[in-house]
């Protein structure tokens, strides 16, 4: 896929199917529904936005958060900061060492100095920091060559690997991973190539391909060790992919039936309204997995265009937050809840 304006025009990339793949899957409901992702070399590399930011060394050892402590990684930032160091010099990354308060420490500064921005995002910026905040420029991959172009990892990496000799094979689709006979670690890739099988032996594979398509070929690689797919212990490989999206609309959502068009009051409900979010979206997640229309309902909640079932369990949703029997709201239409909700606002 060559760059063009449309890899990074939003108006292409969430409201038209331009760059969504062929194929059709299927969600639990059997419904068909063309993915928003890119197979091509570079990946969706090709329609993302270049940011890359380092990860705050107490990620690393393990976070309490809203849903329960997260567990340590087993390696700590500095096992992975020379790396972070190799990667913003391959991707060519734009910004300032220091810039952002929060950031991890480093050896150097960026390859490259930030990129210029609009006169209104400077007077924004100079706004913040008089309010004593502190807003920088964010580490942005980008290409200062003939092709410009940001964070693409055909041309920022398998370019480049080609010009050292390294082969790669197009139009292969991987069917599943191999382990070795104690199946301790994965020692063969098998895909499909031109209709026929292949096997790829190797010390070392890297699976990056992309959140669901990662998520799908270690489900698909189940063997006698692992009978619920590899590295799935936990079970939770390819759940809750969507809840933080769902988080981040009822956020937006209950701060806008709320506060309406006062800027002041939208500010003050953000924190609470993301406090009732969360276990909201983990609720309809549950539910949409029990009624067995998952994606389908869950299109319907993040369109904010919901059907018969989506309004079900929105519903049991609100009553269970409630403390309610689930069923207790069915006789209401979410019409009438949200305008209670409205005639009890403050």
């Amino acid at each position: 896929m060559p760059p063009e304006d449309q890899n990074v025009a939003g108006t292409d990339l969430f409201r038209k199917t331009r760059y969504h793949a062929t194929e059709q899957w299927f969600g639990p409901d059997g419904d068909p529904f063309p993915p928003q992702t890119v197979h091509a070399i570079g990946g969706n590399t090709k329609i993302w936005g270049g940011v890359l930011e380092r990860m705050r060394e107490k990620e690393f050892s393990g976070l309490t958060l809203q849903e329960g402590p997260t567990s340590a990684w087993g390696l700590n930032y500095a096992d992975l900061a020379p790396w972070y160091d190799k990667a913003e010099a391959l991707y060519n990354v734009h910004g300032v060492a220091g810039a952002d308060p929060t950031a991890p420490p480093r050896e150097g500064d960026y390859p490259a100095p930030p990129r210029p921005v609009e006169p209104f995002l400077v007077e924004l910026g100079e706004a913040l920091e008089r309010q004593r905040l502190h807003p920088y420029d964010l580490p942005l991959s980008w290409s200062d060559g003939a092709k410009a172009t940001r964070g693409d990892a055909e041309m920022f990496g398998v370019e480049p690997a080609r010009n050292s000799g390294v082969t790669v094979r197009e139009g292969a689709r991987v069917v599943q991973l191999h382990v070795n006979p104690s199946g301790h670690a994965v020692r063969g890739v098998e895909a499909e190539i031109g209709g026929q099988r292949w096997l790829f032996r190797s010390h070392q594979v890297v699976l990056a391909a992309g959140a669901v398509t990662t998520a799908e070929i270690l489900l698909r690689s189940a063997t006698d060790h692992h009978l619920r797919g590899l590295a799935n212990g936990s079970d939770q490989v390819g759940r809750n992919l969507m809840r933080p999206q769902l988080e981040d609309r009822l956020t937006q959502a209950c701060v806008e039936g709320l506060a309406g068009k006062q800027p002041t009051l939208a500010s003050q409900l953000e924190r609470p309204c993301r406090q009732l979010a969360a276990p909201t979206s983990r609720c309809l997640v549950q539910e949409t997995d029990a009624s067995g229309k998952g994606l389908a309902v869950l299109k319907e909640l993040l369109q904010r265009e919901l059907g018969p079932e989506g309004e079900r369990i929105v519903k049991r949703c609100v009553a269970r937050q409630l403390g309610l029997p689930a069923s207790s709201l069915d006789g209401l239409s979410l019409r009438e809840l949200t305008q209670r909700a409205g005639s009890s606002r403050p």
